[in-house]
C-alpha cells in the first residue's frame, strides 16, 4: 500500500502526495520555500518566554464592569 511521501496519509494521493499536501505544494510554488518556511516558523514555532509573559498579563487584567441602565 502506498502513502503520501510528506504526511504518510494512505488515502487518495497522486504523484506521491495526498490532496492536502498538493495544496501545500501549490502554496510553496506561489510564495517560495523560504517565505513559507519563515511564515510557518513565525506562526507555529514561538519562544515560550514571550507566550508566558502574554499569558501572565492577560491573567492580571480585571474584567470590565458593564452597567445596564433601565429605561
Amino acid at each position: 500500500m502506498y502513502t503520501c511521501i510528506l504526511c504518510d496519509n494512505p488515502d487518495e494521493w497522486t504523484r506521491g502526495l495526498c490532496t492536502k499536501c498538493e495544496e501545500i505544494k501549490k502554496v510553496i510554488s506561489l510564495y517560495g520555500v523560504e517565505k513559507v518556511t519563515e511564515t510557518l516558523k513565525y506562526v507555529y514555532i514561538r519562544e515560550q518566554e514571550p507566550i508566558k509573559a502574554r499569558a501572565e498579563n492577560i491573567n492580571k487584567k480585571s474584567p470590565k464592569k458593564v452597567e445596564i441602565k433601565k429605561v
